[in-house]
């Protein structure tokens, strides 16, 4: 194999497996931290975190070590590479995997242990990985190779093919299992042939520094490489978390993103591009204002498809403007380790802006139009010459920001924020309601001179409401499960003596909603008596003796949001290990999304019974809004007798027959075997889950199950205050 073939081999397959790494090994973690947006943006920050020291590990080879050194230094860290996949493998039976019970609880600070499980699972084989690029570059020049920034315009391909094979061609069709043989197998052809390549540069004399027209402008500073990077870096990962609030399970979601982000490295160091000019400065400008002054109608939309296309639009506008300057200040090719290290530690900085820093200084999601402003400051900055014009439009920018930053300060909604998102607090009617929002997604909400009143998913004749009452007349008190709090509005149908043990992940929502809360009191006024357990709900439950609930009601799929984790086989089957004999397990699939399909084909394959009941919503007078929201719940179990009766099966809108005794009757009227027919139909098409395999893309193709139409989200009615 020749040396441009050899390189070109390494720049790509490096690059190809580290961006591939990203999202597989999200997929992987995500579960063992209650899903969501957050796992993703905290596997972003270790990624650039990696690509730092990779960067870092390369300068100091090239400048400290002579030839033959580096190819000897290499080796050893490819060794440490294949040694971790050997390691990983015999904690969890897979390559690239860490055990699971490293991850242990999330405890008071979830982005450390995220990172900490990142470390064990993909570390050692990722800092090679992100080394490619630097080495393999100076290693070509080194034994007579043309242009080196051609390597770097390869390496871009193979981190966007990375990227786009996940969502594509991996995640919806392979297990977890395949997967990660398949990456490992990969990582180990990458390290023959960068063991290959190390071995030919170290037998090579230095050619010297190459043709100094190679370079950008001279005396190109890094601190402005660093801001550019840092700058490009905020405004990805602000899109990303716009992006993935609502939708989070989706990982061509998650990437897409970064596709366009490196999309633009690639179309700016082909060197075609020239956005120095005032048009280039004018267009991007024009475009950041235009963002600025839609998106705040776009988020009231009840479609997100305007919001995704503004901030698609102004992601590509602004990481573009970014890289052509980037490709501009590009210097002398004898300095690029220091360039790559400086583009890291930029891109580590902006990721720890929006990461760690954000959620702990702001109460909303501000880094969006923070970021807008940084990259109108970026064109301002490198138009040749400045210009007047540029200055009132990054003003302009300026402003529309400053303008949005007291305007969300004097709204009379709360907010709030931890690693597991934004909580919105909104009074409406005067007061007389409260209620919670998750992004765009109520989550509960309580009358205030009446907090026990069933309102919102979970009125009289709702699913939930219509179980319990079943139960009762076997049983008067019951033991409860409830895994996700919100507001709480579920303990409307708890009594006295009964027993309710609750699961929350997010301490935010404990402290607004839990005993004695910020916000609300409805815990504080249900005559129960209810424990509420910090952690993720199957986590926890997998660790716990059997709890003999004669409830377990899993209210954690509102919104566009549904962890996998807690909807496989094997959860399913651990909540069943939960339940008293002639238990009910409870799931509100209230959801734009078709969870209640999936359940139905959980249901089957486990041979359970279930009950798919749709209650619609009322509305009241304004200004206290829809206080009766329309709600979709799935009733499993296996007892016959209870989940066959009358009172449940006559709302039941599709049903999966559980396993019946012989002799058994069921009733023979055509409206019953229609419902039946229903279930089967429904739960036939779509492939139930597991831990090895769920894909939320193959879901949302699989399509509704149109039970009754879904009214799009919608707030209460009226001013809040």
């Amino acid at each position: 194999m020749s040396g441009i073939m050899t390189a070109g081999a390494i720049s790509f397959l490096g690059a190809f497996l580290l961006f591939f790494l990203q999202p597989f090994i999200a997929k992987v973690i995500a579960p063992w931290f209650g899903g969501g947006n957050h796992v993703w943006l905290t596997c972003m920050l270790f990624f650039q975190a990696v690509l730092l020291a990779g960067y870092a590990y390369a300068h100091l080879l090239l400048t400290r070590a002579s030839p033959r050194v580096q190819g000897h230094l290499h080796r050893v860290v490819l060794g440490l590479a294949l040694a971790s996949l050997a390691w990983t493998f015999h904690a969890s039976g897979l390559p690239l995997v860490p055990a699971s019970g490293s991850s242990g609880a999330a405890g008071v600070n979830p982005p450390l242990a995220v990172l900490r499980v990142l470390v064990t699972g993909v570390g050692l084989c990722a800092l090679p990985l992100a080394a490619s690029s630097p080495l393999a570059q100076a290693w070509f020049l080194r034994t007579g190779g043309g242009n080196p920034f051609r390597l770097y315009a390869l390496s871009n391909a193979g981190s966007l093919l990375g990227l786009l094979a996940y969502p594509f061609l991996v995640e919806p069709f392979l297990p977890l299992k395949t997967q990660a043989w398949a990456a490992a197998t990969l990582v180990v052809l990458y390290v023959a042939l960068m063991a290959r390549l190390s071995a030919k540069a170290m037998d090579s004399p230095d050619l010297g520094p190459s043709r100094p027209e190679d370079g950008g402008e001279a005396g190109a500073s890094p601190w402005a490489w660093g801001f550019i990077a840092l700058t490009g870096t905020v405004l990805l990962m602000a899109v990303t978390n716009l992006l993935t609030t609502e939708l989070s399970g989706v990982p061509l979601l998650w990437v897409l993103p970064l596709v366009i982000y490196l999309l633009t490295f690639i179309l700016a160091f082909d060197g075609k591009l020239d956005l120095e000019g005032p048009w280039a400065q004018g267009l991007t400008l024009g475009v950041f204002l235009l963002t600025l002054l839609l998106i705040p109608a776009a988020t009231r939309l009840p479609g997100l498809t305007l919001l995704t296309a503004l901030l698609l639009t102004t992601l590509f506008t602004g990481c573009l403007l970014c890289n052509c300057r980037l490709h501009a200040l590009r210097p002398h090719p004898s300095r690029l380790s220091a360039f790559y290290l400086t583009l890291a530690l930029g891109g580590v900085l902006g990721g720890i802006a929006v990461s760690v820093l954000a959620p702990l200084v702001f109460n909303r999601i501000h880094e969006f139009p923070l970021a807008v402003t940084l990259v109108g400051l970026v064109a301002v900055l490198g138009a040749r010459p400045p210009r007047a014009p540029g200055w009132v439009a990054l003003a302009g920018c300026l402003a529309l920001t400053l303008t949005g930053l007291v305007r969300n300060a004097q709204l009379p909604d709360r907010s709030y924020r931890d690693f597991y998102g934004q909580i919105k607090v909104a009074s409406f009617g005067g007061g007389a309601l409260k209620v919670m929002f998750h992004g765009r997604t109520v989550h509960g909400l309580e009358r205030m001179d009446a907090p026990l009143l069933p309102v919102a998913y979970y009125q009289d004749h709702s699913g939930i409401a219509l179980a319990l009452a079943r139960l009762r007349r076997v049983r008067p008190t019951l033991r409860i499960g409830v895994v996700g709090l919100g507001v709480g509005n579920v303990l409307a149908h708890a009594v006295s003596g009964d027993q309710v043990r609750i699961y929350e992940i997010s301490p935010e929502v404990i402290r607004l909603a839990g005993h004695h809360g910020r916000e609300f009191t409805v815990v504080d006024a249900c005559p129960a008596r209810c424990e509420i357990l910090p952690g993720d709900g199957r986590h926890r439950l997998g660790l716990e003796p059997p709890q003999g609930f004669d409830l377990l009601f899993l209210d954690a799929f509102s919104g566009g949001n549904v962890p996998a984790s807690l909807l496989t086989l094997e959860a399913m089957k651990d909540y069943g290990r939960h339940l008293a004999p002639g238990g009910l397990l409870v799931l509100n699939v209230t959801n734009r999304l078709p969870v209640d399909r999936l359940v139905l084909a959980n249901a089957k394959a486990l041979g359970l019974g279930a009950l798919a009941i749709v209650s619609p919503g009322r509305e009241n007078p304004a200004p206290l809004g829809p206080l009766q929201k329309w709600s979709s719940f799935i009733l499993l179990g296996k007892d016959p007798a209870m989940l066959l009766d009358p009172a449940l099966v006559q709302p039941a809108r599709a049903i999966i027959l559980p396993p019946l005794p012989p002799g058994t009757l069921v009733d023979p009227s055509p409206e019953f075997l229609r419902r039946v027919a229903a279930g089967d139909t429904l739960a036939g098409g779509v492939r139930p889950w597991t831990d090895d395999f769920n894909s939320l893309t193959l879901l949302l193709m699989a399509g509704s199950a149109n039970l009754e139409a879904r009214p799009p989200a919608s707030a209460p009615r009226g001013r809040a205050r």
